[in-house]
């Protein structure tokens, strides 16, 4: 008899994903913001209005200074304690520090209080902001955009320059070399774990008696009596 505790490989999947989520969002609300922070970039410069009457109005210049002095770069399991954040600009000078995401808002709100013109732009694992005189470099160029800001929000495309193997390499670098190590043991847990639970269902089910199937009956046949010929007729 199949144990009643007994997972299908799709329900073991769907168990360690939401195990994941729950080690590295404990807090639901903080994925559903950020995302709808990505969405619709809040690019905002009233939060940067004293910021941006210190410094002169070229766009190399603002750059560096942000990049240096208002928004040094952390990952944002440092700065948010999540693996991934898109903050508000709001957020982002209130933190002070901040990964591509914050730096960009940043720079972005800077240039939009000066009147210069701009676009966000992001790769699979970069954002960054485009501005004419912009010096494109290895994680900035036209070959790896994924999406361009078009009337506040991504219009997304598929990158001419794409190398899966890099790919991997940058996302470890970024999300799980950073992530503190209670997480990242209690990933591992839950992924050795979770694989197991139908071994671990079976034994439960036998420590517990599980019942066992119903014996099968045998019904016998009843043989039919010969017919005995008596005065010219059978009986």
């Amino acid at each position: 008899m199949r144990p009643a505790l007994k997972a299908s490989r799709f329900g073991l999947f769907l168990a360690l994903l939401g195990w994941v989520l729950f080690v590295v969002y404990p807090n639901p609300f903080t994925l559903t913001n950020s995302i709808h922070n990505f969405q619709h970039p809040n690019v905002d410069p009233a939060v940067v209005s004293a910021i941006a009457r210190t410094l002169p109005n070229d766009p190399k210049v603002i750059e560096n200074y942000v990049l240096n002095n208002v928004q040094p770069y952390s990952y944002d399991w440092q700065t948010f304690d999540v693996p991934w954040y898109f903050p508000t600009t709001k957020q982002a000078v209130a933190q002070g520090r901040g990964n591509c995401q914050g730096r960009a808002l940043v720079l972005a709100s800077i240039l939009k209080y000066k009147h210069i013109p701009y676009q966000l732009e992001m790769s699979f694992d970069h954002i960054w902001v485009n501005y004419a005189g912009h010096v494109s470099t290895a994680l900035e160029n036209n070959a790896v955009v994924l999406g361009r800001q078009v009337n506040g929000h991504f219009v997304l495309q598929w990158p001419k320059n794409f190398h899966p193997w890099a790919e991997l390499q940058a996302q470890l670098q970024q999300y799980w070399t950073p992530m503190p190590p209670l997480q990242k043991t209690l990933i591992l847990a839950g992924a050795l774990l979770i694989p197991l639970w139908n071994a671990l269902a079976l034994l439960i089910g036998r420590l517990i008696g599980a019942p066992a199937p119903l014996p099968r009956l045998r019904l016998r046949r009843r043989r039919a009596r010969p017919r005995v010929a008596v005065a010219g007729r059978r009986v």
